[in-house]
């Protein structure tokens, strides 16, 4: 099962974007490759929380103000 990262660009990099970056958590555990790939988000990426189902990833987007729902069932 993938887990998803912020990556923020916090401090508005040129050219930069802000994304969610989705690893193999097995594979970190064993020190192996583990990206499996990213997820546009929303400006400055702050906060996550998994639903109690399981099935949805909330993220708080503090640049731009607004709460994403990313359906996390059909990730790697």
């Amino acid at each position: 099962m993938g887990l998803a990262l912020v990556d923020s660009n916090r401090f508005g990099a040129s050219g930069a974007t802000s994304s969610l970056a989705v690893v193999d958590v097995p594979a970190v555990l064993e020190g192996k490759p583990a990206l499996l790939g990213y997820l546009r988000a929303g400006g400055f990426p702050r906060e996550m929380a998994l639903e109690p189902d399981g099935r949805t990833l909330l993220v708080t987007d503090f640049g731009s103000q607004q709460l994403e729902a990313v359906g996390v069932t059909g990730l790697p």
